[in-house]
């Protein structure tokens, strides 16, 4: 059989050129009986396989790849075979195979592996405890999607080392491969720290179960994440965009009968409204509340109060799960209102306060991208509204505290980034430094005065 060298190198070029539609296998040089197996769609998993003494050639899967380097998938190779029994083994190597064997199963047997304990115990407490069971659903299937060979070990056999691999081996994983205008995309610190800190706190739960003596998630540092690219609406793209909502208003209003009667097309209201449709409205709201998508569209009425001009997040809502109060703008405010009494008509009482005219719960903004394009704004999300928020509220001094808060952040580092990119922002600081010696300097002259 031909051996192949099996490294990074190696299976990236397996994986990019796709599946040939059969199994394939490839036998490693270094390493005898270890080798990959290649699925018909590309999927690649490293074996072992060695001859057994009653004459059978049986394998064991060692892992995947890339959630495994290729080095330690050997390594793990190279351990598995010491413990099986060989054709080639005497009967004393076989008789200390088997008492070795059953040492580690009897020492092992009252500890479950991480599949175990995730499915029969962690799951239902992370998920009854959540306020957002869908969400907490969701992290639970992560944690079976992204580490499936840590949860194959027994829990107190998972080590730093594991978890360090793992974030070594998922950093270097191509997201999305080369292509001739564009470098490939690698997997971002971010979402590799959103998913360690997922098997974190089944790690956790664990020891404080005290189903395992240390926690070798403990003290793993978070991979730097860096400032991230913020991108927000400088003052011309800002003017464009609002002339953009005008002008497609008022085509709307022009052409209401023919789009009311193209079933193609959703139903807008009528030309003596405010709004022609939800658009405008969203957009400025977003604008002047700093919120993010999923909290704008699931927003209801009754989190927000007119009379005291705020809008509340509900914690089920929140990416963070925590809810938090924001104040409306006068330009929020008056949107707002707006867009109340055109929704409560004609003993309409919507739930929800961003719909369409039909009533029905907005899951995508799929004009956004139509109204960029008239506004000539490149570059720019939706989400991108509530770096505009942050940004103009810290350009005109509101306290980072403040603003943090506002946006629902759960470090203040996060909102940094936003005072980072204002010029001024050191300089109101030192200003207001020199403000506090001057009126320090005054007290002590006036308290000078009054004790002659």
């Amino acid at each position: 059989m031909q051996r192949y060298t099996i490294n990074r190198d190696f299976l990236e070029n397996i994986r990019q050129a796709g599946g040939t539609g059969k199994y394939q296998e490839y036998a490693d040089a270094a390493l005898r009986g270890f080798g990959v197996k290649v699925t018909p769609k590309g999927g690649v998993t490293y074996y072992y396989r060695w001859s057994s003494p009653n004459g059978k050639h049986p394998r064991k899967t060692v892992g995947h790849y890339p959630a495994i380097a290729p080095s330690v998938a050997r390594e793990l190779a190279k351990k598995m075979g010491a413990t099986l029994d060989r054709s080639s083994d005497d009967d004393v190597t076989l008789l200390t195979k088997q008492a070795a064997r059953a040492v580690t199963a009897e020492r092992l047997k009252a500890v479950p592996t991480g599949g175990e304990f995730l499915t029969k115990t962690y799951a239902d407490y992370f998920v009854g405890k959540s306020r957002n069971k869908e969400r907490a659903k969701r992290t639970i299937a992560d944690i079976r999607e992204h580490f499936a060979d840590i949860l194959g070990k027994a829990l107190n056999e998972v080590s730093r080392d594991d978890l360090m691999q793992w974030v070594t081996t998922e950093l270097a994983r191509v997201k999305k491969p080369a292509t001739a205008s564009a470098p490939a995309q690698y997997m971002k610190p971010a979402t590799a720290n959103r998913k360690m800190n997922a098997l974190r706190g089944l790690l956790t739960n664990a020891y404080e179960r005290k189903i395992i003596k240390e926690n070798p998630g403990q003290g793993i540092e978070k991979e730097d994440e860096g400032s991230g690219v913020v991108r927000w609406l400088k003052p011309d793209e800002e003017c464009r965009l609002r002339v953009a909502l005008d002008e497609r208003e008022r085509s709307i209003r022009l052409d209401w009968k023919r789009i009311n009667a193209d079933p193609r097309f959703h139903d807008v209201f009528e030309p003596h409204h405010a709004f022609v449709d939800f658009l405008k409205p969203a957009v400025l709201f977003a604008l002047n509340t700093g919120l993010r998508r999923k909290e704008q569209l699931t927003l209801r009425w009754d989190d927000i109060d007119l009379y005291a001009r705020t809008v509340t997040v509900r914690s089920e809502n929140s990416k963070v799960n925590r809810t938090r109060v924001v104040p409306l703008s006068a330009e929020a405010f008056e949107v707002i209102r707006e867009w109340h009494a055109q929704c409560f008509q004609d003993n309409v009482h919507p739930i929800h306060v961003f719909t369409n005219a039909a009533g029905e719960l907005l899951r995508a903004i799929s004009q956004w991208s139509d109204l960029l394009k008239a506004a000539k704004i490149t570059g720019f999300r939706w989400h991108d509204l509530r770096h505009s928020f942050a940004t103009r509220a810290v350009q005109h001094g509101v306290p980072l505290d403040v603003v943090s808060r506002w946006m629902g952040h759960s470090r203040i580092e996060q909102t940094m980034r936003y005072a980072h990119r204002d010029a001024d922002f050191n300089a109101r600081a030192i200003a207001a430094l020199d403000q506090a010696r001057v009126h320090a300097a005054q007290a002590a002259n006036d308290a000078t005065q009054r004790a002659a």
